[in-house]
C-alpha cells in the first residue's frame, strides 16, 4: 500500500540518517516524528488566520467546553495541541526543560486560567518563560478519532513571531479550518498565506466568523466578496461558511441544540465528521508524504553542504570561520545595544 511504501522509505532514510552522526540529529528527530504519526495514525486538524479572527472561541465551540483562553490581546507564539483523554489535563513543555508543568481539573482554576501565565502575551510576554508548547488532554467526540486539534498564533499580528510560528507549524498540519471575519474582510497577509497553505495541505475548509454582527445584505455581499478574492487560488471558488464561534460556543455550553444549528456550527461539525470518515487518511498519507518529501530536500541540501566544506582548503574555512565569529560578535553588540536601548524606553515610560 502507498502508507506502507511511504513507511519503507522512511524507515530506509532514518537509518542512512543514523549513521552520519550528530550534526544530523535534527533531521533523525524529525524523520521520526513522521513516522510515528503515520504509524499512529494521527490526523493533525489545524485553526489557522489572521490575529484575533475567534480562532480559539471556534476550538472551544467545537469541544463544548471554555477550555482556550480568548482574549483581547494576541497569544504567543506557542502552539496547542489538544487531543482525545478520557479527562480534562495540560501539560506545558519548555525548551529549556525537560519535565512540563501539568494541570489537573480540581475545580479551584479553570484551564483557561492555568494556560493564560504560558501562552498570553500578559502572562508569558515574547515567550520569556521559554515554552516550546501545550497539550491538552480532553474528552470531546470529535477527538475520539484519532484526531489532534491546534491552536496557532494569528499571522498579521504586531508580533513578528506569531506569524513566523504560523507558518512553520504548517509542516505538522494534514488539514485547515481557515478562519476569516468580516472586520476587517481578507487582508493581503492572509492571501499570501493562504498560497503557502494551498501547497502544504491537501484539505482546507474556509469559515466566515462573527456573522451575527452582519444583517443578511452584509452577510450575503461578504460571502461574495470573500469568493472573489479566494477563486484565484483555485479553479472554482471554495464554499466559505458562515458562522457565529461566540453563539456556537454559548449553545453549546448551556445545551442549545437550536443555537447550535443557527450559529452555522453544526453544518462546520458534519462537514469534519464526513471528512473524518471518508478522507482522513488519504489525506494524512498526502500530508505526510509532502513532509517528508520536504525533509529528503533539506537533507539532500545539508549533505551537499557538508562534502563541499569537507572538500574546502583549511585555510579558506578557518578564514570563514573567523568571519562567522566577527558576525556574531557583531550581533552580539548589536543585542546589548538594543537591550540598553529598551531599558531605557522602559524607564522613561
Amino acid at each position: 500500500t502507498p502508507a506502507q511504501t511511504l513507511n519503507e522509505a522512511l524507515q530506509q532514510a532514518a537509518a542512512a540518517v543514523s549513521a552520519l552522526g550528530e550534526e544530523f540529529s535534527v533531521a533523525q528527530d524529525d524523520l521520526a516524528a513522521v513516522q510515528k504519526r503515520l504509524e499512529d495514525g494521527r490526523f493533525n486538524l489545524a485553526v489557522l488566520g489572521q490575529f484575533k479572527r475567534g480562532k480559539s472561541t471556534l476550538l472551544n465551540a467545537l469541544l463544548g467546553d471554555d477550555l482556550l483562553p480568548t482574549d483581547i490581546l494576541p497569544v504567543t507564539a506557542i502552539p496547542t495541541f489538544i487531543h482525545f483523554g478520557s479527562e480534562v489535563g495540560g501539560a506545558v513543555h519548555f525548551i529549556d526543560r525537560p519535565d512540563p508543568v501539568t494541570y489537573a481539573a480540581t475545580g479551584e482554576s479553570s484551564l483557561a486560567t492555568f494556560l493564560n501565565d504560558y501562552v498570553t502575551e500578559a502572562g508569558n510576554p515574547h515567550n520569556r518563560r521559554q515554552v516550546s508548547r501545550v497539550e491538552i488532554s480532553h474528552p470531546a467526540p470529535l477527538l475520539q478519532q484519532g484526531v489532534v486539534l491546534i491552536d496557532t498564533p494569528g499571522v498579521g499580528s504586531t508580533l513578528k513571531h506569531n506569524t513566523e510560528l504560523a507558518y512553520q507549524i504548517l509542516a505538522q498540519c494534514d488539514a485547515a479550518l481557515f478562519l476569516l471575519s468580516p472586520d476587517p474582510p481578507i487582508t493581503e497577509t492572509e492571501l499570501d498565506y493562504l498560497q503557502t497553505i494551498k501547497e502544504r495541505l491537501p484539505r482546507t475548509f474556509y469559515l466566515l466568523n462573527k456573522v451575527d454582527f452582519l444583517d443578511d445584505q452584509q452577510q450575503v455581499a461578504s460571502l461574495q466578496f470573500l469568493a472573489q478574492q479566494l477563486s484565484p487560488l483555485y479553479d472554482s471558488a471554495p464554499q466559505v461558511m458562515p458562522i457565529s464561534a461566540r453563539k456556537g460556543l454559548q449553545a453549546r455550553l448551556s445545551g442549545d441544540a437550536k443555537g447550535w444549528e443557527e450559529s452555522g456550527m453544526q453544518v462546520v461539525e458534519q462537514d469534519l465528521i464526513d471528512l473524518f470518515a471518508r478522507e482522513k487518511q488519504q489525506a494524512l498519507h498526502l500530508s505526510l508524504e509532502r513532509r517528508s518529501q520536504d525533509l529528503f530536500t533539506d537533507l539532500d541540501t545539508q549533505l551537499r553542504i557538508s562534502l563541499k566544506v569537507l572538500k574546502m582548503p583549511a585555510d579558506e574555512l578557518q578564514q570563514l570561520l573567523e568571519q562567522l565569529r566577527q558576525s556574531l560578535a557583531a550581533l552580539e553588540r548589536e543585542k546589548q545595544a538594543a537591550v540598553d536601548l529598551l531599558a531605557g524606553d522602559l524607564k522613561r515610560v
